[in-house]
């Protein structure tokens, strides 16, 4: 009989485990189209008697003008919820965040994991549902265009905070509907259900909906694990980035060369984009992202970004929270901010600091540039982005921990 470690050892390097972790990229070339070119004869009473403008408002109500996460990973299989919790997560999901993913009773961060059955072997597997972090608005609105910030009960939660793909999403209960249906989205019965069907609806499914991004594979390959003409015809982003460290013989410094995989990847596979927000990440462990990073050469590196996007309408930018503020309070001379802030930035170089009272007021500014533009700039969207503040990357009572970007032990925190 062989034994558990030969049955293991053998799995590992057999040419079906190495097949199992290639990404599972489409065929290219493609063997046949999906979408029908040629005009379809259709009988249906639904496509034949109700006009194209009525299907397609039914097709908008249906799944269209929603936030839609879209993820791709490679992990272990998700372990089933517990009874008790059937019907009471999003989706479905079983996950967990902050304090209950990484074991530290004093976290208070917003990171989080799936729950997984480690029994059995990893595999590639899709995860989407519907965004809940935005609260639902009888009206149809619910604050579609306005990406949400910190600080209010009532201001939708921003991307960074959003814990959808952890089952834990905030607002799932205001949303109309039964869990876990209302989760999904719902739409693939209609997609097969005829070519017609699928022709017509394909196209709004990605040009009509915000999709959300957090996992890096996804976001760098998304071209090759779609049909490229359905990325390209995505408008609207929100994309989670965690930067990466390296050492350098002054000390660790963030990899902001990571950061240009990220732009070029954007800038390459999507190009009818008019809508995007990124939130900047700290690296997992890392307090006090200021210390280590070149926040000037940062923007720069943005500004060149956003040049090279020139249908952008609409962009904005979380960075930590140590990083806003060393431009809020010290280089932009502002005072104390009310409830909501941010900061304008044109291409050019220069920034305009815009204090918002209340989230009313910033939904209705949001992404219109600021009215008092710097000298010389012009006002057009395109022209400049926002930077806003990101995840908190300072807790004073959280050791300086590197330990998790390098393997360095604990230390207490530096003064400074």
């Amino acid at each position: 009989m062989k034994s558990t470690f030969e049955t293991w050892l053998r799995e590992k390097l057999s040419p079906k485990a190495k097949s199992r972790k290639a990404l599972p990229v489409l065929p290219n070339p493609r063997p046949r189209p999906i979408t029908p070119n040629l005009p379809i004869n259709q009988s249906c009473s639904f496509f034949v008697n109700l006009p194209y403008e009525i299907r397609r408002k039914t097709f908008l109500s249906t799944f269209g003008e929603i936030y839609i996460h879209l993820d791709l990973y490679y992990d272990h299989p998700m372990a089933p919820l517990p009874p008790d919790q059937l019907g009471h997560r999003h989706g479905s999901i079983n996950g967990r965040y902050g304090r209950d993913a990484c074991g530290d009773e004093n976290c208070g961060c917003w990171d989080g994991e799936l729950v997984v059955n480690r029994e059995k072997r990893k595999v590639w597997y899709w995860q989407s549902s519907v965004c809940h972090r935005k609260r639902w608005n009888p009206d149809g609105e619910f604050w579609r265009y306005f990406p949400g910030m910190s600080g209010s009960a009532n201001a939708n939660l921003p991307p960074f905070r959003d814990q959808c793909r952890w089952g834990w999403a905030l607002y799932c209960d205001e949303w109309p509907g039964d869990m876990p249906g209302k989760c999904m989205i719902g739409v693939m019965g209609w997609l097969l259900s005829c070519r017609q069907a699928y022709r017509e609806s394909i196209e709004l499914l990605y040009a009509t909906n915000t999709f959300l991004l957090a996992s890096p594979v996804t976001i760098l390959n998304l071209a090759r694990l779609l049909v490229p003409e359905r990325v390209s015809a995505m408008t609207s982003l929100e994309l989670t980035w965690r930067v990466k460290c390296h050492e350098t013989d002054d000390g660790p410094v963030l990899d902001t060369g990571d950061l240009d995989t990220l732009f070029h990847a954007v800038s390459s596979q999507f190009a009818s984009l008019c809508r995007l927000y990124i939130s900047i990440q700290p690296p997992n462990g890392v307090l006090h992202v200021l210390r280590l990073m070149d926040h000037p050469n940062l923007l720069k590196r943005l500004d060149r970004f956003v040049q090279e996007l020139p249908i952008l309408t609409e962009c904005a930018f979380a960075l930590p929270q140590t990083v806003f503020e060393k431009m809020y309070y010290v280089e932009m001379k502002a005072g104390t901010p009310k409830h909501f802030y941010w900061i304008w930035r044109s291409t050019h170089g220069k920034q305009v600091v815009e204090k918002v009272g209340k989230i009313e007021t910033a939904r209705a500014a949001y992404p219109r540039p600021p009215i008092s533009l710097p000298e010389g700039t012009e006002s057009k969207s395109n022209a400049g982005y926002y930077i806003m503040s990101g995840s908190s990357d300072k807790d004073h009572a959280l050791p300086y921990r590197m330990a998790q970007c390098f393997g360095y032990v604990e230390s207490t925190m530096p003064s400074g």
